[in-house]
């Protein structure tokens, strides 16, 4: 849990720092790409590996397409930016209620094998959401660092006039990170199809917990997604298993409260 919810606020934080938008239907994008992946595997019988393949590349176009559609006309203005995502992501999960039906879906396990580590038992499939996912955020943080597109990214979320002074696209770097931060949520979406419940209200929940991680691990830093995704993901996990109920969630907020009273800017956020 703690690589997927680093993928998913990685995604949010890439467009954040782009853009300088809380894109607040990332949650409804990551439910999409869940629905993209059940519908290829078991409607169409795409394999499943396949169709996580073919998940990324639509969430690309998909949220390269909002971008180009929508957010590129509010660039610079945050309200307006953050009222259209609210709407979109409200419009998004009223429309996969009407088409895809309130009934729980899933795909079963794909690697039905239990591996054991010593004391530690672990699915097979739980082993390959995790190997998926860090190969993923490796890949993008190897992008940003090493790769020239990647750097004009960076050096957008820095500073864009210097940026587009040196020559930087910023309408192309916008689309190309919204769309790559939008295949992050839907590959993420694909990944838990085999072990969660998939249905229409799941972006919103999953949304609110990656805020929590952007928080904890530092707005705008790739490494702090990383961090603040396993403080929560240990919280949540020892909390439901020593307390009842949604008492670890409340705990996390209760961490993330302090944290932000104490270092207002998040474990590795820089001021």
């Amino acid at each position: 849990m703690g690589m997927i919810y680093s993928l998913i606020a990685l995604g949010i934080t890439l467009i954040f720092s782009i853009m300088k938008t809380i894109n607040f239907a990332h949650g409804q994008l990551y439910m999409l790409g869940g629905y993209s992946t059940f519908y290829l595997n078991i409607q169409y019988g795409v394999n499943y590996y396949v169709s996580l393949l073919l998940t990324l590349i639509i969430m690309f176009v998909v949220g390269a397409g909002l971008q180009r559609g929508f957010f590129r006309y509010l660039r610079g203005q945050e309200l307006p930016s953050l009222l259209l995502s609210l709407a979109i992501a409200m419009g998004l999960e009223a429309a996969a209620l009407l088409i895809f039906g309130p009934m729980n879906k899933g795909i079963p396990p794909q690697i039905p094998r239990v591996l054991s580590f010593g004391f530690v038992k672990l699915s097979g499939t739980r082993l390959f959401v995790v190997i998926v996912s860090a190969s993923l955020f490796l890949a993008l943080s190897l992008f940003v660092g090493r790769v020239k597109v990647g750097q004009a990214m960076r050096a957008l979320a820095q500073d864009s006039i210097a940026a587009s002074l040196q020559g930087i696209d910023i309408n192309r770097m916008s689309w190309l990170g919204f769309g790559i931060g939008s295949a992050l949520a839907g590959v993420a979406g694909g990944l838990l199809v085999p072990i969660y419940y998939l249905q229409p209200a799941i972006g919103t929940p999953m949304l609110i917990k990656c805020f929590l991680v952007m928080v904890l691990g530092g707005l705008g830093s790739i490494l702090g997604c990383l961090v603040g995704a396993f403080i929560l993901s240990f919280i949540e996990s020892i909390g439901v298993f020593f307390l009842p109920g949604n008492v670890a969630l409340i705990c996390a907020f209760s961490i993330v409260i302090i944290l932000l009273i104490f270092r207002p800017r998040g474990i590795l956020g820089r001021e």
